[in-house]
């Protein structure tokens, strides 16, 4: 005798089945390929707008200044910019230890013009930030060699943030060359 259970019995996947299976790999699949790319393109606005500050202590004939340059797309939010001489830091606000920096070096004659940085303040993408100026009042070729000698005596070191909120550091120590 033949059971006629078993002879009528219905395939385990069928066509129905197999394509709502398939409609589901896929969407996992589309929906695994959202959340990554949403990853790399979090990661990618990041990196392209990462500030980058760059110092240069200019050799052209004009006063001796020194600059700072944001060579990336992103702004730099300034949190802190200290000053050492020869090592050394100078403790107190920003104004005073520039004053207080030329005096250890020797050139407290000079006139010192100074943009000075304060936290919170930024430096745009592109933006050079002429941080301060040496200007000549007296014998100019003399007091140039002075003030490059003296410079090379400085270290500045300044700490920003992104606009995410990364921090950096970058620090400037001059060797500066007289031609």
């Amino acid at each position: 005798m033949i059971n006629s259970l078993t002879a009528t019995s219905t395939p385990l996947i069928t066509a129905d089945r197999a394509i709502a299976l398939a409609s589901a790999v896929v969407a996992g699949a589309a929906l695994f390929v959202a959340v990554w790319q949403g990853i790399l393109m979090r990661r990618h606005n990041r990196i392209s707008v990462r500030p980058n500050l760059r110092f240069d202590l200019p050799l052209d004939a004009g006063p001796l200044r020194f600059v700072m340059r944001n060579t990336a797309f992103g702004p730099a939010r300034i949190e802190e910019v200290t000053l050492a001489v020869d090592g050394q830091a100078i403790d107190g606000p920003l104004t005073d230890a520039l004053r207080n920096a030329f005096i250890r070096i020797g050139l407290h004659g000079l006139v010192i013009h100074g943009n000075l940085l304060y936290k919170g303040s930024s430096i745009a993408a592109g933006e050079d930030y002429v941080f301060f100026t040496l200007v000549n009042t007296r014998d100019g070729d003399a007091l140039r060699e002075l003030a490059a000698r003296g410079i090379s005596r400085l270290t500045v070191e300044v700490r920003y943030r992104s606009i995410y909120g990364e921090e950096f550091s970058n620090r400037a120590v001059f060797a500066y060359v007289l031609s």
